[in-house]
């Protein structure tokens, strides 16, 4: 993590378009869990989510509609 962005932060990730999914990946017990991001949905990530989770939007090729 970066340091000039602090500890506990909140940051947001908006999704535009098509559904995806987005996961996240327990930093101590590897467990994941995946959630499908939709076109206008808002995801909040605050507390210690930075420091104990992983969090990505997997590559996917099935992507045929943009939104």
């Amino acid at each position: 993590m970066k340091e000039s962005l602090g500890k506990n932060n909140t940051i947001a990730s908006l999704s535009f378009g098509a559904e995806r999914k987005f996961s996240f990946k327990n930093k101590q017990t590897k467990q994941i869990v995946s959630l499908v991001h939709g076109h206008g949905s808002l995801l909040r990530m605050k507390d210690a989510t930075q420091t104990t989770w992983l969090h990505s939007l997997p590559k996917s090729k099935n992507i045929t509609n943009p939104g």
